[in-house]
This record gives C-alpha cells, structure tokens and sequence, in this order.
C-alpha cells in the first residue's frame, strides 16, 4: 500500500527520469489519497451538520388556505401585499357609547323650554341665588357640551377610518389586532385632549377679559348717588362660599337652592352649584340631581312643569353619580368605544401575490451520497492536478538546499547525477559546471516556482478554511439552539426567613396564557364544613417544595392544608372560638417557616394571632382590637395589615404597641390621600405598597413615605356592574410581579385581569374567567384570592362555589414575562 503509484511519468514532466518520476508519484499518492479522503470527509460533515432550509410558495392563496398554512407554519409563513394602503374602514368599525345624560330629555330644547316657560320672563325677580335664575343656561350649556363632545368624536373616528392603513406584507391575525387596538388605543386618547384643550383655551379666554355676566353672578351694578357725575356705570364683584370674589377668581361656587317666595326658607338641590358664571358653576357641578327621581319633581315643582321623564340609571355607567361635569367633559361623555375589527376583510384588501414558508429538511442519507458521489469527479481532477506539482515543488526545494548546502562535495554532483545529463557525470571536468549548473537552476526555481508553491500552499488553506469555518459555526449553533431546547428554564420559589414570619416569593417565567377550564384542587363538593367541603374560602398560599395548598376557609373558621391529588383536606388551625386556640372568621395568613407556624388574620375575634402548629396550646395574640383583612411582610420582618374599619394601612415592627399608618388614615373616600375598605396587600423591595381598594374599585400604590397614592389598576369611576376593562368591581385579591404588572381577582366581575405598568394601567386584561357567574370550569363566582406556583400555573380562591381551581400555564415555547410574586 505504501509503494503504491497512481501517477505517470508525464504527470512530472519530461526531464524527469522514471526511478524519479516512481519515487514522486508514490509521494504523490499518499497526498492525493490524505487530501482526498479528508476533503470527503469534511463535506460528509459539512453536509449533516448544514441543515438544508427549503422553501414552498403558493400563488394568490384563498383565506382557508392561508389559514392552514398558518396553523401548520406559524411564523415561518409571510405573504406579501398586492395592494399595501387600504383605508381603516374597510375592515374596523368604530362606535362611541356616550353617558346617558347627552341621550336624555334632560338636554332636550323641549324639555328646557317647558321647563322655563312657566317661569316670569324676568329673572331677576328671583333671588341671588335662587335657581330657577341659572336654569336655563345650565341646561343650554349642558346641551352645547353634550352636542360639541358627540360632534368631535364622530369627526375623529371618522377622520380616523378614512386614513390609511399600510403593510408591504400581510399580518398575522394576532399582529393585526395588536396593531389596530395600539392605534385605536391612540385615537381614543388623542380626541378629549384635543378639545380639552380647544375647551381651556376659550375658559382663559372668557376668565381673562372678566366679561360681565347677564345674569349679574359674576359682577353687580352699584346705583350712583349722583348719575350726572358718572360717564360709566360702576360695579363690584359678587362673593360665594369661603369669601371667594369673582373679581379674583372665576371658578367661585355655592350650593344651588330653591327659595320660597316671601320666605327665607331655601330648598337645596343636590349636585348643582351656582358661581360667576353659568358655564364655570356648571362645570364643577354633578348629575347626582338627574339620578334622584325625586330631586326631578322638585325642579318640575318650582317651575310649574309635569313631565313623564324619569331619573338616570347609574348601572349602566362607568361614571359615578358623583362624577364633576368637568371630568365628563375631559372624557367627552364617553362611556366605551365599540370597535369591531374583521381579519378576512384585511385579508381581501391586502390580497397576497404569494405567500411561503420555509422549513428544514432532515439529514437525507442518499441524499449525502448522492452529493459526495457527484463531488467526486471533480475532486479528483483538481486533486490530480494539485499534488503532483506540490510534489514536484517540494523534491526540488529539497535538492536545492541540498546543493546549496554542499557545493564542493563530490556527493553532490553524485546526489544529483540522475537529474543531469549522462555525460556530465562521467568526467572530473565537468563536476564543478554541473555543481554551478544545479546552482543556476535551483536559483532560477527558487525565483520561478517558489511564489507558486506558496500560491497554491494559500489556497488549499483556504479552500480548508471555507468548509471548516462554516462547519464549525453550524456545530457551536446546535449546541446552543440543542442546549436552548433541552435545558428547562429554572424557576425557584424563596422563602424569605425572618424572626418570626416568612414571605413566600416564586420566581420564574410565567406565560401570558392560561388554560380556561380550571381543575379542582380543593373543595368543591357543596357548602359545608367537611374536610372534602369549604365555606367561602379567601386567600391562599401553596408551598412548593411540598406541594401542600393552604386555604383560608373564613365559613368555617379554621386554616386547612390540601396535598397533592387529594380529595380531603386537612385542619391545621381554627376552630370557631374566641379562646387563644380558636378563630373566628379568618380572612388571611402568612407562614413562618422559622418558627413553624402562621401568622393568622383572626378578623371575627379583631386580632392578628401567631399559631404555631406543633403546639397548639400556646398561640399568641401579635396585633390585638384591629378589623384586620391583609397581611403582608418586607424584607426587614416588618408586618403589614390592613384594617377595613378605619381604612387605613398600617406597619408594625416586632415588639410594636402602635401600628405606623403608611397608606390612607385620612377618612374614608375615593380620593388618592385615603381608602375605602382596603383588603389584600403587597409590599415590593422598595417598600411601596400595593393595596386593593375594594371599595373604590381600584388598587392604589403607596411609595416610601407617600401621602398620596397612585392608581395602578381600575379606579376608571368603577363600581357597579360595568364590565369593562377598565374598571374593577369589589377587587379583593392582587399579587405584583417584579415589572409591576398587577394581576387581580377582580371579584365583582368573576374574573382574573392583569394591569401591565407598560400600557400605562388604562385596561387590564382577563386572563381567567370572565364568562359570567356560575360553577363550570370556566367560570368564576366571586374569586377572593390567588396565586402562582413555580411552574406559573395559576391557583384561583372561588370564594361562593367554595373550591379552588388551578388553572395551568399554556406551553406555547415562547416565554414572555418573568416575574416575582408574592401570595399575600
């Protein structure tokens, strides 16, 4: 095998002799077969590593095929547009639902003038503050508004539907409806500012030239004692509540009122306010009068009218009665924006040319066969070229060192006799010419063939460069993709250890996607006291590395434990009582691992109790006379709880007599400085505090030391029945991940909605329930707590179907929010 010769003499030239041309093409030979073999050997490598990528195209596909392409290829699939500009109402259609007072006979001319007509043509036989002087305008100002606020929200939707829509390549449905609500979202915000603006800027423009009311409310004449003496007639401003002059300031307001005639006696008229002028006084009014059937009469009564017209219905919105005109205003009297997007249609507006999709073949054995075979030929022409001139370049560089390291040695002429002609060796005369001839040669060669053998020694390092680079680039990124694949993405839960209590934190990836129809893992089985029943249950806590659900059973009194795949449960503290030993009417808990026990709020018996498992004789009372309902720990152990009787949010240190109030304290209301029966609470590692406001429908952020707080979620005038996604009504239960996204048990409304701090809290979306009361799967009947475990799968408290429902985390490859969390 060693000796074996593949090459001819010719391969080598003519000059040279055939033991030469013997010895060479056996060199030759083991280059060709080691060059040969290993060039096969890194395109077999090149051709299993390289993945072949293939595409598939499909001319102007219908709206099915599209759809099955796109359920078979996801994201792999693109379309490009026949026609790329399509006007937004060729497929989005929008529409404005306005507050019930701009649709009313309130702000009809009919009803105004009715109104009016039975009052004495001049009004200011009436008093000052008499009403039934400002009726009239209050009414024509409420109508322009409602009129002017219609007007410019039909002119920018429709300003909006008839702009273009531009996309080079079709969207995916999923991006489509993104697409539209972000620039929906846009219009809907850009309209009330815009007149809003428009609005103030006329306001200034009336306040700043201190035009004269006709009413005479803003400025009154004073008579002269001598006219004769006047070229003007002078006056002085009017004075409402706190001494407020209009010469000053033009939003001064007192409560309207009815006066009797000839008496002093005075009717007030809830809601409505006189001022300076008509337009301002109305402005900082409210429609409280319009919801109250018999503040109507009144009005009817003192102007001498009998309609048929009744109150307002508060149920049907999103406004509260006690919502200022200006607020509905700034909102142009909308209540919620109906938009209808079809897909199909952009689809036929877009009407894609071509569609593709690419995809991977797998390795193809023949198909590796077929290519190497198909390489091979030409492989060995370029090899057969190659070698033996890399060959013959290399013996003659090693002749002429030979030479030159020799030049006076008979060996040389000897060494070199076979490559120099015959006679020149048989004579002494000639050994110094053929010595200074191979010299002559080899310097020629050297200048010759030298840049060659370095050109092609260059090339061949290239060609090796250009199939082991990308081979090993394609390597490394199946490793990676392979390890990406393989590796499953770690989530922890993280027990944080204090003196006396513990606060469960599970870190990990949770998907944006929930499986709709829960699985019962807790109660279930009716109202009742059972250990396979529950009775109203609240919030919840699970331990992870044991896999054990806590359930604050409030109907029965008592703290039960779920294990995995069980169908009972199992007490682990309460019973119906005031001792030490007992509760009554537990709302929350949180776990101290240090100590192995709970911290209980014991809200029937007015106490925050540590209850220690292992002994239950000796539980001891941390917090006592507060009507606690959350509880919550920072990372310095200090406890958080919530008190729905004073509305008020306070921490307590280890060792404290007295709480340090940290959110609300100032009465109880909806504005920012205060609360109205605050429940579940979260303290973030800033040490702000998160609270759910059940009765303002809303959650409020509390920062370090803040006075006022900051709506996160809801607080969109919520309450009642409304269902949108911006408000919450009753929420009881809330967690907050690490981005400050805010997912809460939206209890009103029997669903579990997540506030994204990156949209700005103007809607939450339903990510659980939503499908009206009831017990199914799918449905919610006032949830009052949850949580995630570390696998993201999502535990919902059903307080009034009495169970617990674990909804699990839809594996869809793509995770797209990592958060913390904490079950308070």
């Amino acid at each position: 095998m060693l000796n074996l010769n593949i090459f001819s003499v010719r391969d080598f030239g003519s000059n040279v002799d055939r033991m030469t041309a013997k010895r060479l093409g056996q060199w030759t030979t083991r280059l060709y077969i080691i060059m040969l073999i290993s060039s096969v050997a890194l395109l077999a490598i090149y051709n299993i590593v390289q993945v072949p990528t293939l595409t598939n195209t499909f001319n102007r596909p219908s709206f099915e095929l599209y759809n099955q392409l796109k359920h078979d290829h996801a994201d792999k699939l693109s379309c490009s547009c026949s026609i790329i500009a399509s006007t937004f109402n060729s497929f989005v259609n929008i529409e404005a639902v306005f507050h019930e007072i701009c649709l009313s006979p309130f702000v009809s001319d009919q009803w105004r003038i009715n109104l009016t007509a039975g009052l004495v043509p001049d009004l200011t036989t009436y008093a000052q503050n008499d009403y039934r002087r400002f009726l009239s305008a209050h009414l024509q100002f409420l109508q322009g508004l409602c009129q002017l606020s219609i007007e410019s929200v039909n002119n920018s939707i429709k300003q909006f539907l008839s702009s273009l829509f531009i996309t080079a390549e079709l969207l995916s449905e999923k991006n489509f409806h993104e697409r539209l609500n972000l620039l929906i979202n846009e219009s809907r915000l850009n309209t009330p500012s815009v007149f809003a603006r428009i609005f103030s800027l006329i306001r200034s423009v009336n306040d700043g030239n201190a035009f004269i009311s006709t009413y005479g409310t803003n400025f009154k004449y004073i008579t002269p004692w001598e006219r004769h003496v006047f070229i003007y007639a002078p006056t002085e401003a009017v004075f409402y509540d706190d001494e407020c002059s209009c010469g000053l300031y033009s939003n001064c307001t007192s409560q309207v009122r009815f006066i009797k005639t000839n008496s002093s006696e005075t009717i007030p008229i809830k809601g409505l306010k006189i001022g300076c002028t008509p337009s301002e006084s109305l402005l900082v009014s409210t429609l409280e009068c319009f919801y109250n059937q018999s503040c109507i009469d009144l009005i009817e009564e003192y102007t001498n009218y009998t309609s048929n017209v009744t109150h307002l219905s508060s149920i049907t919105s999103r406004f509260a009665v006690n919502t200022s005109i200006t607020e509905l205003v700034h909102n142009l009297f909308i209540e919620e924006w109906a938009t209808t997007t079809n897909y199909s249609l952009y689809f036929n507006k877009c009407s894609p040319l071509l569609c593709s999709y690419t995809f991977t073949e797998n390795f193809n054995v023949f198909h590796t066969i077929t290519l190497l075979l198909s390489l091979q030929g030409g492989l060995t022409i370029i090899l057969k070229w190659i070698c033996p001139t890399i060959i013959r370049i290399i013996d003659k560089i090693s002749d002429c060192r030979k030479v030159i390291t020799l030049p006076n040695s008979n060996k040389t002429l000897t060494m070199n006799c076979n490559k120099i002609e015959p006679q020149s060796c048989n004579t002494d005369d000639t050994t110094q010419t053929s010595t200074t001839s191979s010299r002559i040669l080899c310097r020629y060669f050297r200048k010759r063939n030298l840049p060659w053998l370095l050109f092609w020694i260059i090339v061949i390092i290239l060609i090796l460069l250009v199939v082991i680079i990308p081979t090993v680039i394609i390597l490394k990124k199946k490793i990676i993709i392979s390890k990406a694949i393989s590796t499953t993405i770690p989530t922890t839960i993280t027990t944080i250890k204090k003196d006396t209590t513990t606060t469960t934190t599970t870190t990990g990836h949770i998907s944006t996607k929930w499986i709709q129809d829960g699985i019962r893992v807790a109660g279930g089985n009716g109202q009742g006291d059972q250990l396979n029943q529950l009775h109203w249950p609240g919030m919840i806590y699970f331990d992870d590395d044991n896999q054990i659900l806590y359930v604050v059973d409030e109907g029965n009194h008592r703290i039960v434990e779920w294990k995995s795949n069980v169908t009972t449960g199992q007490v682990v503290a309460g019973g119906n009582g005031s001792r030490t030993d007992q509760l009554s009417k537990p709302t929350s808990m949180i776990v101290d691992i240090n100590n192995d026990s709970f911290i209980i709020c014991d809200s029937g018996n007015r106490r925050v109790v540590q209850w220690f498992r292992r002994n239950e004789r000796n539980q001891q009372i941390i917090i006592s006379n507060i009507h606690c309902y959350g509880l919550a720990m920072d990372n310095n152990g200090d406890l958080y709880v919530s008190d729905v009787e004073k509305h008020v949010v306070s921490r307590w240190k280890q060792g404290d007599k007295n709480g340090i109030i940290v959110a609300g304290g100032n009465n109880q209301s909806n504005k920012l400085n205060e609360l109205d029966h605050p429940t579940s609470i979260f303290v973030d590692q800033d040490y702000s505090v998160y609270v759910c406001d059940m009765w303002n429908h809303r959650v409020v952020k509390w920062l370090k030391n803040a006075k006022v707080g900051i709506v996160v979620a809801g607080g969109d005038s919520g309450g009642g029945f409304a269902t949108s996604v911006r408000k919450l009504d009753n929420p009881i239960a809330m967690i907050v991940d690490r981005s400050d996204n805010v997912y809460v048990a939206d209890s009103g409304n029997n669903r579990i909605m997540r506030w994204l701090k990156l949209t700005g809290s103007i809607e939450g979306r339903i990510i659980v329930g939503g499908n009206g009361v009831g017990n199914g799967p799918n449905q919610l009947n006032w949830p009052s707590g949850l949580l995630f475990d570390r696998k993201g799968n999502l535990y919902v408290s059903d307080r009034d179907a009495n169970r617990v429902q674990k909804h699990g985390k839809i594996p869809d490859g793509i995770l797209e929010d990592e958060f913390d969390v904490e079950a308070n």
